[in-house]
């Protein structure tokens, strides 16, 4: 049921987060030069106010064992999947720092962070999440994707909840959506 609302799998799907991180980053590039030419410009501060302690979420261990990890999680990932499709998780459960956004603790929403700044969306196939986010699947990592891009897609305003409830928890979100297109632009350029 997540899935079905939040899928980005179709390239339709793809092509219009592109264009809407493209249009986003765009927007604050003008601005960010409107504002250096006023003398306005400050230097954007944290990412994430919340997120201030958290160590890298990427080892060179864990990117050598990377294909190890792939393969070994194949065959738990299809029953794991069965049994997510048919009892999908709560949106939300819990409260203050114990409080799960479809499954994810604090810590693997902060992971899950980390790793989209680091490595962007790839082609929205979270293959860089899996090994790095070793408790969920594929699956669980593909529907909270899907709905951490939903929210950052939402009108940015100052309530401290998104549209379905989930709170912001001090995400900066224009931070995010300039660094994926960033991110993607990159992989253009490379790939070309």
């Amino acid at each position: 049921e997540i899935e079905n609302n939040f899928s980005v799998s179709s390239s339709g799907g793809q092509n219009y987060w592109e264009e809407l991180l493209k249009g986003r980053y765009q927007k604050n590039q003008v601005e960010e030069l409107d504002a250096m030419g006023k003398g306005k410009r400050s230097r954007k501060k944290l990412l994430v106010r919340g997120f201030a302690h958290l160590d890298d979420v990427s080892s060179d261990e864990e990117d050598e064992d990377y294909e190890v990890n792939l393969s070994a999680k194949s065959h738990s990932k299809k029953k794991a999947q069965t049994a997510d499709d048919t009892n999908p998780l709560p949106l939300m459960e819990g409260e203050g720092n114990s409080l799960k956004v479809l499954g994810f603790t604090l810590s693997q929403r902060n992971t899950f962070l980390q790793i989209l700044m680091r490595f962007g969306v790839g082609d929205f196939d979270w293959k860089e999440f899996a090994p790095r986010i070793k408790q969920k699947t594929w699956h669980e990592i593909n529907a909270y994707g899907n709905l951490f891009m939903s929210h950052i897609a939402e009108d940015i305003n100052d309530s401290p909840t998104f549209s379905d409830g989930v709170p912001k928890e001090g995400l900066q979100i224009e931070d995010v959506l300039v660094r994926i297109a960033v991110l993607l632009s990159i992989r253009e350029k490379v790939s070309s």
